[in-house]
């Protein structure tokens, strides 16, 4: 574990992968680094105490810079399907000092639920061990993702009994399928909704393209801004009132 420095404004530890890799180091002065204005979005639009959902944790430190400064680490909800990404976001949620999250849930975010609802241990799901090795950077394919679980937002909200103020979403490509399953809780709760676009992924492994998220977010009453393009479509949906025209 290193220390990093994430857009010239944020320092904290994290895995030596990412913490050698130079893309989000940035200068916040100059207004770059790693996906500058989606982290910007974040800091103006969440407020401390919001339950976050974070659909795609990966490493965690995305995860971790959220909890710590915007909304609180006790206050996020933690979704990622990779085994072997679990033991480095806990060591990242040790080593910077923070409070256990909400919940955690260990397999994929889909437009139907396979498999049992389980909570964590303490929080923090089974695989999630700090003496696990540290995962390398972008490893999608050495990585366990045979066999996992699914779970909708609707079914995590209905067994949980968290309900999410906001919600982000970066599953390369999946992006429709975590949307559809997440049609009560975008009703009822009206979150704000960050979601990273895939339109090669999505189009390529899903059979879906960019238009069709953005036609179901309307759809779903809600307004879409592109923040940026930075490797991916960086989108913020906010909720419309449900009577305006």
């Amino acid at each position: 574990m290193k220390q990093k420095i994430v857009n010239g404004r944020w320092v904290l530890w994290t895995t030596d992968d990412v913490a050698n890799w130079d893309g989000g180091t940035g200068d916040y002065a100059s207004r770059n680094g790693w996906e500058f204005e989606r982290f910007e979005s974040f800091r103006q639009e969440l407020v401390w105490g919001d339950t976050f959902f974070d659909v795609g944790a990966e490493h965690g430190w995305i995860s971790a810079i959220i909890g710590r400064e915007f909304v609180g680490a006790a206050n996020m909800v933690l979704f990622e399907p990779g085994v072997e990404f679990w033991g480095s976001i806990r060591k990242v949620w040790h080593w910077n000092g923070l409070d256990t999250p909400l919940d955690c849930f260990s397999g994929f975010v889909d437009a139907k639920t396979v498999g049992r609802y389980q909570s964590g241990i303490d929080g923090w799901p089974a695989e999630a061990s700090v003496s696990s090795p540290e995962i390398g950077g972008m490893p999608y394919n050495r990585i366990g993702f045979q066999d996992r679980p699914s779970i909708t937002i609707d079914d995590y909200v209905k067994y949980s009994g968290h309900k999410p103020t906001a919600i982000n979403v970066d599953v390369e490509g999946a992006e429709l399928l975590v949307m559809q399953g997440a049609s009560q809780t975008l009703l009822n709760c009206r979150p704000l909704v960050w979601i990273s676009i895939h339109p090669d992924l999505i189009e390529r492994d899903f059979g879906a393209t960019k238009e069709t998220v953005l036609g179901f977010m309307r759809g779903s009453g809600y307004t879409g801004t592109h923040l940026g393009t930075d490797h991916e479509e960086h989108w913020l949906f906010k909720p419309r009132c449900l009577h305006a025209a």
